[in-house]
């Protein structure tokens, strides 16, 4: 089992000569909402006062609301679904040898129906193992991790084809994966103390690794 530094190593080698093309990714992705989790829902008074008091569930038109700011932010999260594909193409393109370039970024906006359902199906599914209880949550968006991988690297996958295998994929490898995250947990603080302005090196060198982590993973499997 490759030991975790190993994928730091490979994602700064890969990044060597790089950094510019992978910054311009990271925050073009970060304009058209690739890294917006979710759209943002405005509540109601009387939907503060139904979580307050739970008895009676008032119509659905009294609980929520619409206006610019929840348009405007599911349209990011529509459009950051396929940005999130083309940014795992970038970065497997450069973790199989290949320059980072940023052209490769809007090649994936084809699939962004695919693009769309992936990232609604993954929403749902972790968001409600979130809900029931946080380490279903936590289970689910490691399951279907490589979804996007997968799906990048063969758009002619169905998004559920791209699911199933990411299940198969990731058997056995969630928790490896979690490291790996995990490990970047004080780069991130480190990139929060700067305002912010370190993720620009964070965001990019955390992708590098799991592009390397994706590919070894899917090396082992096919041997």
């Amino acid at each position: 089992m490759m030991p975790l530094y190993e994928y730091r190593r490979r994602a700064r080698r890969n990044l060597e000569g790089n950094w510019f093309q992978a910054i311009l990714v990271t925050i073009t992705v970060a304009l058209v909402g690739g890294y917006t989790l979710v759209p943002i829902v405005r509540v109601t008074a009387d939907f503060q006062a139904w979580l307050a008091a739970p008895t009676t569930v008032p119509a659905f038109d009294e609980l929520f609301y619409i206006d610019l700011l929840t348009i405007r932010s599911a349209l990011f999260w529509l459009l950051g679904a396929a940005a999130v594909l083309g940014e795992c193409n970038c970065y497997l393109q450069n973790a199989k040898g290949s320059k980072f370039l940023w052209r490769n970024l809007p090649l994936l906006y084809r699939e962004i129906i695919k693009a769309i359902a992936l990232r609604f199906l993954r929403t749902v599914i972790v968001c409600g193992g979130l809900i029931l209880f946080i380490i279903p949550g936590v289970y689910f968006y490691y399951q279907y991790a490589a979804a996007p991988w997968l799906l990048a690297e063969r758009p002619s996958l169905s998004v559920l084809e791209a699911m199933a295998r990411s299940r198969l994929l990731m058997k056995g490898k969630k928790a490896r994966m979690f490291l790996l995250d995990l490990s970047f947990a004080g780069w991130l603080l480190g990139a929060i103390c700067t305002l912010g302005l370190g993720l620009l090196y964070v965001i990019p060198y955390h992708h590098a690794a799991r592009a390397a982590f994706y590919v070894k993973i899917k090396n082992d499997d096919q041997h």
